[in-house]
């Protein structure tokens, strides 16, 4: 799964949300480094999932097309 603008406002709480009821994995993104690692220390701590941070301008093509084959889950 994979959320973006997860630093702040709505992004962070679906990531809390799906953290919540129960989600293993969730990719967050967003600009901020900082709050997307304490976004992923606070849903790994309560609710033992995986955050996996992404901090990139998803306006940049490049670095938005990287994203996409990093959050690919094949399991």
């Amino acid at each position: 799964m994979l959320i973006t603008g997860g630093s702040k406002g709505i992004g962070r709480a679906t990531a809390r949300a799906f953290a919540r009821e129960g989600a293993a994995r969730i990719h967050i993104a967003a600009r901020s480094a900082p709050a997307l690692d304490a976004l992923a220390q606070e849903i790994g701590a309560a609710h033992r999932c995986e955050g996996r941070t992404h901090a990139l301008d998803l306006t940049d093509a490049a670095a938005r097309n990287a994203l996409i084959e990093q959050t690919l889950d094949v399991e």
